[in-house]
């Protein structure tokens, strides 16, 4: 049996990334990478609601309080930046298009 090194709890064997939130960190595959704040609370929603895809009006609603041009924004940009947090980790962020032009829904993949 696997065991969380974190919690202790049990696990299926399965590795998943270690995200550490007071640090702002996440770790996978011996490699850590920084993510800021924003970056911080975007990837708790993926992992929190995880392998369930998570609508862009979620992640806006939990960040920045809602959907207005700042905001949306201010939503490419950090997801930007966390794709290239996660890459080297071997974390993908994974967009399908929504009905209109502007992505719709989100999800992380790991090898």
């Amino acid at each position: 049996m696997t065991v969380c090194p974190t919690c202790g709890q049990p696990t299926d064997g399965i590795e998943r990334p270690l995200h550490d939130v007071a640090r702002q960190e996440v770790t996978f595959n011996g490699k850590t990478a920084h993510i800021g704040w924003a970056g911080n609370l975007i990837l708790s929603i993926f992992l929190n609601r995880h392998p369930n895809t998570v609508h862009r009006d979620v992640i806006l609603a939990a960040v920045w309080g809602g959907r207005d041009v700042a905001a949306d924004n201010n939503f490419r940009v950090q997801i930007c930046r966390l794709r290239k947090a996660l890459e080297p980790l071997g974390i993908r962020i994974v967009t399908q298009l929504g009905g209109s032009a502007f992505p719709g829904f989100y999800w992380l993949e790991w090898d």
